[in-house]
Parts: C-alpha cells; sequence; structure tokens
C-alpha cells in the first residue's frame, strides 16, 4: 500500500510540472534587441527582450555574463495574426548615414516562424526601417510595455 500511494503522488506531481516543460520550445511572439554599437569591451552592454505568450525573459549580456531576467504574464493570445497582417503592411526606409551607435532591432515571429521587422534604427549605410499600420503599431505598443528602453 505505502508503494501504490508514493507512485500515485510521483504519477500527480509529475502531471502538475508537464506544463512547465514545454515552456522553453516556445517561440517568442516578439522580439527586441538593443546593441550598444561599437563600443570598448568594458562598455560591452546588449539587452534582448523577448516576448512569450507567458512571459517575457529579458538576457543582459555584458563583459562576457549573460543575465536572463523572467516575468511571468497572464496571457494567452495568439499574435500570429497580428504579425502576419503587420507583415503585409508598408516597411517604409529611411537613409541612414550615422555609424558605430547604439542600435535597436524589432520583430515578431509569424506562424511560419518567420521574422518580420516591425522597427529596425540601421546603421552604416543600413537604412531605418519602420513599419506603418494599426498591426505594427499594436505590437510596438506590446513591445514597449514589457521591455525597457535603453537606447
Amino acid at each position: 500500500m505505502p508503494h501504490f500511494i508514493i507512485l500515485s503522488l510521483f504519477f500527480f506531481s509529475s502531471l502538475i510540472c508537464l506544463p512547465s516543460l514545454g515552456q522553453n520550445d516556445q517561440k517568442p511572439l516578439l522580439v527586441k534587441i538593443n546593441s550598444p554599437g561599437y563600443v570598448p569591451d568594458d562598455y560591452f552592454f546588449k539587452e534582448t527582450c523577448k516576448l512569450y505568450r507567458d512571459r517575457v525573459e529579458i538576457e543582459y549580456q555584458f563583459s562576457g555574463k549573460t543575465i536572463t531576467e523572467n516575468r511571468h504574464i497572464l496571457g494567452n493570445t495568439s499574435l500570429e495574426a497580428v504579425v502576419s497582417k503587420a507583415k503585409q503592411e508598408e516597411l517604409t526606409e529611411t537613409p541612414n548615414i550615422i555609424c558605430d551607435l547604439p542600435s535597436t532591432k524589432i520583430y515578431g515571429l509569424d506562424s511560419s516562424g518567420a521574422e518580420v521587422l516591425l522597427y529596425a534604427t540601421g546603421s552604416c549605410g543600413t537604412p531605418k526601417q519602420e513599419r506603418a499600420g494599426g498591426a505594427a503599431f499594436t505590437l510596438m505598443s506590446l513591445i514597449g510595455k514589457y521591455c525597457p528602453e535603453t537606447f
């Protein structure tokens, strides 16, 4: 009888843990990357923020070290349809002659896992790129709410 109780407890506790096992298999819905540009190693600081259905993951890289922060959020909404709609919106480009400054790139992932660029500062001859439209505005608002602004 004691073995049955122990096995039952193990079985039920494993069922409770199962949803968290697939958490790392999820793809982010939105990603924001802040890079410092060309700086000496002592001043290097890169931040990557990923918005998932149920959490926000912020990764800080500096001096060869990485710190990851996870914030849990309550959400079960799929944004792939909004990202696909944003993909159809106009992507405007502005010439950029500035080099070696901090940069930001924001993109979403559509249902096929392809990157859909929403915003990029550009640098060294690469143009600034920005999507114009309601879907892109919604996604940029979400990433602005959950991801820190550093540059």
